[in-house]
């Protein structure tokens, strides 16, 4: 991906979020989670970032209509809208969709691709706090291996949650 692309993408994730700075945070620091990751993990680079970067797209839908939004409506509004961006910049129709599946996959689980993976991880590398910030290091220890798929992510995670011994 060229850092041109790169940018556009961004770009339109910000548009989607209106300047929403928490929203903006929370895909770029899943995108830099992301991008770790994948220096050590399998995965197609394009899909991995762009997956990133749009995850959480689906949510301004349900925000805009009801003033609130669960992981059902990013999972059903994001896929739509990402292929209309991914259309517009010319992405192929297998990337695209690869995409528009993790993107509707992406709190459920329901996926084992090596980018699904990846931003399944980077995502919880954001969001374990909010989850296990106050389990006991036991619990957080037996979180981590639970939900954690890649052997990158999960180093991060028990590095980010686990207290030294």
């Amino acid at each position: 991906m060229t850092p041109e692309l790169r940018q556009q993408l961004i770009d339109a994730m910000e548009a989607i979020f209106e300047g929403n700075a928490g929203r903006i945070e929370h895909a770029m620091t899943v995108l830099g989670h992301a991008e770790t990751i994948l220096e050590n993990e399998p995965g197609d680079p394009d899909v991995v970032v762009t997956v990133a970067i749009l995850h959480d797209i689906g949510v301004m839908p349900a925000l805009k209509s009801r003033g609130e939004s669960n992981h059902q409506d990013q999972e059903t509004d994001g896929p739509p809208m990402a292929r209309e961006i991914l259309e517009s910049f010319g992405f192929d129709e297998t990337p695209t969709q690869h995409v528009c599946d993790i993107i509707a996959h992406h709190h459920n689980g329901g996926m084992y691709t090596p980018e699904f993976n990846i931003l399944w991880d980077a995502d919880w590398l954001v969001n374990f706090p909010g989850h296990f910030g106050d389990a006991t290091p036991t619990d957080r220890a037996n979180a981590i291996a639970k939900i954690f798929r890649t052997e990158t992510g999960t180093a991060i995670a028990r590095e980010m949650f686990l207290p030294e011994d």
